[in-house]
Order: structure tokens, then sequence, then C-alpha cells
């Protein structure tokens, strides 16, 4: 079973932190494949291939061990931490970045939206402009870190980098395409209905907002496999 926790509005540094500790305990068997749901405060971040932060406002930044280059994360944005087991999924990597393009684009065509991939690059794009954005890391087979959803995010914070080194003015969001306000947390369910199908699985979502403890995490999640123990 897939287990979904939808946290509202997380600071980065603890998400990440939240992140390390449930690949940890994932790789422990102390529980199984789960995604952490949430929109971040302000925040940029540096992956693995660099980038530069022209102006940060005061805004933290953030180097981290995900793919690609610098990016932008705060409100309105639906940011997905998959903590998935390559492995017991067969699943390459490279599949698991296509695999979560496919369900980003499912999703949105629930809201009427025809999203699709660019050749050569990550990521989901609707008229040439990038929608979503993916850059994971991968420990023991064991995934973390994720993709992002530019839901109703103020873009103008992308203009301090070279979002994706693609440029700026490159991304768009959901809600100006649809012309509509979109409920982040109701978008959030739907594209977890999509990965919890991608690969093959029961899902379930919970809400966990105010309780961000990697404790209530794990206790929840075995809580509801009703099991003492996951093997990994």
């Amino acid at each position: 079973m897939l287990v979904g926790f939808w946290l509202g509005r997380v600071g980065y540094e603890h998400a990440y932190k939240l992140q390390l500790g449930l690949v940890e305990a994932r790789a422990r068997g102390e529980v199984g494949d789960l995604v952490l749901l949430m929109e971040h405060d302000h925040v940029y971040t540096l992956g693995r291939k660099g980038g530069v932060v022209y102006d940060p406002r005061g805004i933290p930044v953030y180097r981290v061990e995900r793919g690609g280059y610098a990016t932008y994360h705060g409100p309105g944005q639906l940011v997905g931490y998959p903590i998935i087991d390559l492995s017991s999924r067969g699943l390459t990597v490279v599949g698991y970045i296509r695999l979560l393009e496919d369900v980003i684009i499912r999703s949105l065509k629930r809201l009427g939206v025809e999203a699709s991939r660019v050749e050569g690059f990550s990521g989901v794009w609707y008229g040439g402009k990038k929608v979503a954005s993916i850059g994971i890391a991968v420990k023991g087979w064991i995934t973390y870190h994720g993709f992002a959803v530019n839901v109703k995010t103020d873009l103008s914070y992308f203009n301090n980098i070279d979002p994706c080194n693609l440029g700026q003015g490159i991304m768009i969001n959901v809600s100006d395409i649809v012309k509509a306000e979109i409920d982040l947390r109701e978008y959030a369910k739907e594209l977890f209905r999509e990965l919890a199908n991608a690969l093959r699985d029961r899902g379930v979502i919970v809400d966990l907002v105010g309780d961000m403890r990697i404790g209530a995490i794990i206790n929840t999640y075995r809580q509801l496999i009703e099991v003492p123990n996951i093997p990994s």
C-alpha cells in the first residue's frame, strides 16, 4: 500500500530532515513506500549541477543532492517527496522519472490541461513553458526529493535564478492556464491517486497538518497497514 501524507505548509529544512529520516526508516523496514505532500515557505535550492541565486532577498538558499540546477519553492506550489524503494517496484531511476512525469501529466488532464514532455528535458510542459519540475536523489535504491508543480505560486521569485538552467520566464502556473482558482490540497489528492495508480498499488492519503514529526508519520503509517513491521 502507498500512503500519502498531506502536511500543509512546511519549512524546507524540516522537510529535508523528514526525508532523510524516512529514507533510513524505509531501509530498516519500519515503513513501506510513502509520499510527503506539502507547500513550502519561500526557499531556493541548488541541485548537483549547481546554479546561482542572484538576489535572494533574505530567502534561505540550500545546496542539496537532488539532480538539476537552481529552483524556487514557495506558497502555492505543490511539492511531493516520494520515499519509494525502486528495487521492490522493479523501476530504474530513469523509469521512475518518466513515471513521475506521466503522473503529473495525467493529474493535470483531470483539470483540463493537456500538458506533455519536451524531448531532452525532464519535467512537464505546457505551451513551451514548464509547469512542473522533477529533481530526485536515490540512496540504496530508495528515492527522496521529488517534484514541484506550479499551481498558483508567485512566479516572480524565479527571476532571481536561472530556473533549471532554462532561462527566466520559462515557468507557468496551472491556475493561469485554466483561469481558475485551484485548491492545493485537493489537487494534491488527485495527483496522489494518479501516483498510486501508476504504481499499481492501493493508495491512502491522510492529513497530518500540525503534527509533522517523523515519529507521527511512522506511527500513522503502521497503524494504517496494521502490521508491526514492513519488509524492506
